[in-house]
């Protein structure tokens, strides 16, 4: 379902979500928080911590929320605050500081968003 279909047809679940998107799970297996989700992905944030080389990834919205505001050091109450958008590739290079890049892919353009070193 879509964000329209789920808004229109269970009005009470999304104003639940809206209120508290961090915690928010949708019912029914498989609903899963960005709380949940954080503790899911910690492995794979370990196994980025351990590249000397560039990495590609290519994943859910709110996977790609979760590892900005990680390496990014943003609180995880930012998550949910994080601008992202379908179309989207995470490109981490890792020098000695860690330097990332948000690339947008829009209407065949490629447009490049460079977020500071923490």
């Amino acid at each position: 379902m879509t964000h329209a279909e789920i808004k229109a047809k269970f009005p009470e679940l999304w104003e639940a979500r809206l209120k508290d998107k961090l915690y928010f799970r949708y019912p029914g297996a498989g609903g899963e928080s960005y709380i949940d989700l954080i503790q899911r992905i910690k492995p794979v944030i370990v196994e980025l911590e351990r590249q000397h080389k560039s990495v590609l990834v290519v994943s859910h919205l709110a996977v790609q929320r979760c590892l900005l505001a990680y390496f990014a050091g943003q609180a995880s109450t930012r998550i949910t605050f994080i601008p992202s958008s379908y179309l989207t590739f995470l490109f981490f290079f890792f020098f000695f500081l860690l330097s990332l890049s948000h690339f947008f892919l829009s209407r065949s353009l490629l447009f490049v968003h460079n977020i500071p070193n923490p």
